[in-house]
């Protein structure tokens, strides 16, 4: 999506968040990409696990704005990011879970209320 948006988008500011969004989901996937190797888990299982998790989370139909669309995206995609996120806080024992956990929850709460006054400006 954010990838999409940096081609297609015209907003300046959901540009930066696009980039803002590559940027955080590829520190995330290498972190938990190392804990998986450590625990002898992989890619594939994981990403069977989040698609399961995040089926059904985007909204629809798309518009023919890229820029709301992406902003409309990233509000349900980071909402499904903030349940995963408070289960593994609460269930976790790992301390690189939980801070991981708390910096997704932090970052993404922000981000979405950043999004939702963004599309009340563009009312």
């Amino acid at each position: 999506m954010a990838r999409e948006v940096l081609a297609k988008g015209k907003d300046g500011r959901v540009k930066k968040w696009a980039e803002e969004v590559i940027k955080a989901q590829e520190g995330e996937i290498k972190e938990m990409r190392g804990w998986l190797a450590g625990l002898g888990g992989s890619d594939e299982q994981a990403a069977r696990m989040m698609s399961g998790a995040m089926h059904g989370m985007m909204p629809s139909p798309m518009n023919a704005d890229p820029d709301r669309n992406f902003v409309e995206m990233m509000i349900y995609h980071h909402a499904g990011a903030l349940e995963m996120a408070t289960e593994s806080i609460v269930k976790s024992e790992n301390r690189d879970v939980l801070r991981l956990s708390r910096d997704i929850i932090e970052a993404q709460a922000r981000e979405i209320y950043e999004y939702k006054i963004w599309l009340l400006e563009k009312r």
